[in-house]
């Protein structure tokens, strides 16, 4: 009977700790320090995704307490935007807080960003899904998700990038606070209405991406959808250009607080054990 119910009591604490941990978001920029992501010495920093030539930047902007506005119609390199991995050095801006194995989809992680598209001067339809504005999340495995703002819409890109995986019409030119979740073979993206306070707007599976850099236009000197935990917000084609605020970037590894959900279930597989205990040594005493 010890031999069963020693593993049962720690598997059942292993549960319990698993819903029970508060795991505290981890700081990638901070919009209100009135700094660019590469003045703070940000965990994302710029540059990260630019063509084989020498990139142009674009025209960057403090919007004091809100974070930094990024003008793409001005780059002539057609990419920019903020990334957590450097392609020159071949690492990341902060070992200590990423590896190639940080972005682990199995205990999952969430990401939450502000955002705000200001203008659009060029964009693609659905039938060419590009936008001004994207979030990608590559995990530790290479499956991930690509996010695309546009006026309007928020879509997803298929593994080819030839179709809208997903979408849904939201209202994007205002600031908003978004919360991306990775658990498992899935993502989800929410809204944050206030804290603790979700709204949902898309959910699906997460895509394995087929990526050719030598024939991107421009190329690009790496393939970031072939480089674990990846982590990029910015315009990320040469076919959309516009203005976009980004405020606030969070990491959190797991993301799970405590809920009555996860402790009712830990409470009921103790119950459950110990019934089965109970009948066990019912029967070993006949």
């Amino acid at each position: 009977m010890k031999r069963f119910w020693l593993p049962a009591i720690a598997i059942t604490m292993a549960i319990s700790n698993g819903f029970s941990q508060d795991v505290e978001a981890i700081s990638l920029y901070d919009g209100t320090a009135n700094q660019t992501p590469n003045e703070q010495a940000a965990a994302i920093r710029s540059e990260a995704i630019t063509s084989t030539s020498i990139p142009v930047l674009p025209d960057e902007t403090v919007v004091l307490g809100v974070g930094v506005l990024l003008n793409t119609a001005s780059n002539n390199a057609e990419y920019s935007g903020y990334s957590n991995y450097d392609p020159v050095s071949s690492s990341f801006h902060k070992p200590s807080i990423f590896n190639t194995n940080t972005l682990n989809r199995i205990t999952g992680y969430s990401i939450t960003f502000k955002l705000r598209l200001d203008t659009v001067t060029n964009e693609v339809d659905n039938t060419n899904p590009r936008a001004v504005f994207s979030a990608i999340a590559i995990s530790s495995d290479l499956m991930g998700v690509e996010i695309g703002f546009r006026l309007g819409e928020i879509f997803v890109q298929s593994s080819g990038f030839t179709s809208e995986a997903n979408s849904a019409a939201f209202t994007t030119t205002s600031l908003k606070e978004y919360k991306l979740t990775v658990l498992g073979s899935n993502y989800a993206l929410e809204e944050v209405t206030a804290p603790a306070t979700f709204a949902p707007i898309l959910n699906g599976s997460l895509v394995t991406y087929s990526f050719n850099r030598f024939t991107s236009n421009p190329p690009l000197p790496f393939d970031p959808y072939a480089t674990g935990s990846f982590i990029f917000f910015g315009d990320n084609t040469g076919e959309a250009k516009g203005v976009f605020t980004l405020g606030d970037v969070d990491f959190t590894p797991i993301p799970f607080d405590f809920a009555p959900t996860g402790g009712i279930i830990a409470l009921g597989a103790i119950a459950g054990l110990r019934f089965l205990a109970a009948r066990m040594r019912d029967k070993s005493s006949k």
